[in-house]
């Protein structure tokens, strides 16, 4: 009798995995469409990356955001290439952060997370 409790709560269980896999995995193709469509519209943005749960499978929950980080920008334009992003991905919501030169976050950024997008080089 316990035997089958266990094998339906595992099969339960592998079930919800592949659930969220699959949203995790909608999450960031949506994300890095979106990114790679508005991006080239801010032309102080020289890359923006993905990072935190998006990229750790098992991480991305029902409630989680999809966390961007933006190297380049000054600032002024971060909250507008936010919400073009929430516009161009309707359904997911975005938390997008600067990365600052010399900080610890933002190095650690750099390091760990995924390019989705780069500004071509002027010299190129």
């Amino acid at each position: 009798m316990w035997e089958r409790y266990r094998a339906g709560w595992r099969a339960l269980e592998a079930r919800r995995r592949a659930e969220a896999e699959a949203r995790r995995s909608a999450a960031r193709t949506a994300a890095e469409v979106a990114i790679r469509s508005v991006a080239p519209r801010y032309p102080g943005i020289r890359r923006v990356y993905l990072f935190g749960s998006i990229l750790r499978p098992g991480a991305f929950r029902p409630d989680s955001d999809i966390d961007v980080a933006v190297e380049g920008d000054d600032g002024r334009g971060l909250l507008d290439f936010w919400r073009d992003l929430e516009a161009a991905a309707p359904g997911w919501i975005f938390d997008v952060r600067p990365l600052e030169p010399g900080n610890s976050f933002s190095e650690r950024i750099q390091s760990r997370g995924l390019v989705v997008y780069e500004r071509a080089s002027e010299n190129s």
